[in-house]
């Protein structure tokens, strides 16, 4: 399942990377969406690592940098999540004054 779901991911992300391509150049979006996708292919490779170093035992050091990574990669997730949706949410600029009425009298 681990697997599976680690492929599934790889190919979204490399699908969402390249429809972020086409957002505004000068956008914080565009600027940094390499991230997930430089993080999923280290994640790729340090699993890929794990697997094939683990004859015996696991190898630790492989196997806590390839949590981290993912944690990293959750965390590149919910930054581009907030600049998506900050994107798409725009304030309410209005001049008129805001008269407020006591709840209670």
């Amino acid at each position: 399942i681990h697997r599976g779901l680690a492929y599934l991911l790889v190919v979204l992300i490399i699908v969402w990377f390249f429809k972020a391509l086409k957002s505004e150049k000068a956008s914080l979006l565009h600027k940094i969406c390499w991230l997930p996708l430089a993080i999923v292919f280290l994640q790729v490779i340090l699993g890929v690592l794990t697997v094939l170093g683990s004859t015996i035992r696991i190898p630790i050091d492989l196997a806590v940098a390839h949590q981290f990574g993912g944690m990293m990669l959750l965390e590149a997730i919910f930054i581009m999540i907030f600049l998506i949706r900050k994107k798409a949410v725009s304030p309410v600029l209005s001049t008129e004054k805001v008269i407020e009425k006591p709840l209670v009298k």
